[in-house]
């Protein structure tokens, strides 16, 4: 009798075994530097600091305009009032009164302008200096004169000179309000020079804020074209700037050359030509 076959036992293969070294798997980004989010943060709000104080010089410069322009309808409501008629006085009364009022109108328009330095009034000065446009030759005359009497006059003109030089060139559209007032701000860097202003009597803060100042301005203009290509108000404050306060060593002789072009600069002669800083740097270009 024959054996049955032995039984055949069957197992589940096991699935191969994988080496962990081949396992697929996906590795994440590498995590980016702290520092890289720390500059990106720092740059957005540097610029946004930087527009919003250029909104701010905006507004304060419109705020400015208003309270100028209620200044002058103010003068012109004063000068249009019916003056009574005076009574019949003594002829003693009469003389004494003429005589006080004779010292009275020697000093009147100047004493408000001196006034104005004396108490380092810049925003004050600036308004002044808008309400009297109509009459540049008459503000040559008066104001490098009065700026003597202030304490810090250059100081107190850059404080008046503001920081329009920051906006761009759409800012100086004609029909802007604010051209008044820009152009007051150039003008009060004319009277500074016209008043003899001496660099080496200026101090050093003042020099700093200034040098500081031409650098930023003329970072925008080389980025808006060129200081050749810059409009007659932006050329002609810049070029007064640095020959009230000093030359940044930045500025090249083409530079100084293009904003004397560009200026206009025959119209302000008198003035460049009392600037020791310009006649050195360039002598002769612009005093013929």
């Amino acid at each position: 009798m024959s054996k049955p076959p032995p039984l055949a036992i069957t197992t589940n293969p096991s699935p191969p075994q994988t080496s962990q070294n081949h396992r697929p798997h996906s590795h994440p980004p590498p995590p980016q530097p702290q520092l890289t989010y720390s500059v990106t943060a720092l740059r957005h709000l540097s610029d946004a600091l930087s527009a919003f104080h250029r909104r701010y010089d905006e507004l304060q410069e419109h705020l400015d305009f208003i309270r100028t322009s209620i200044d002058s309808k103010l003068l012109q409501l004063l000068d249009t009032e019916i003056v009574p008629i005076p009574e019949t006085v003594p002829l003693t009364e009469t003389l004494v009164s003429d005589t006080a009022k004779t010292d009275d109108n020697s000093t009147s328009p100047e004493s408000v302008i001196e006034k104005l330095c004396r108490d380092n009034c810049s925003r004050s000065l600036r308004r002044y200096i808008v309400s009297h446009l109509q009459n540049v030759l008459k503000l040559r005359e008066e104001v490098p004169s009065a700026l003597k009497f202030a304490p810090n006059p250059a100081k107190l003109v850059m404080e008046c000179f503001g920081r329009f030089f920051l906006q761009g060139i759409r800012a100086y559209d004609k029909a802007s309000p604010m051209i008044a007032s820009r152009q007051a701000s150039v003008l009060v860097l004319e009277f500074f020079m016209l008043m003899g202003c001496d660099v080496g009597e200026i101090e050093e803060v003042v020099r700093k804020e200034a040098a500081e100042a031409a650098v930023e301005w003329r970072r925008r203009l080389v980025g808006e074209g060129g200081l050749g290509k810059a409009c007659e108000v932006d050329a002609r404050g810049l070029l007064l700037l640095i020959g009230c306060f000093g030359i940044p060593k930045i500025f090249r002789n083409d530079d100084v050359k293009d904003l004397i072009w560009a200026s206009n600069a025959g119209a302000i002669r008198d003035a460049l030509r009392r600037s020791s800083v310009l006649l050195a740097r360039i002598p002769g270009t612009y005093v013929k």
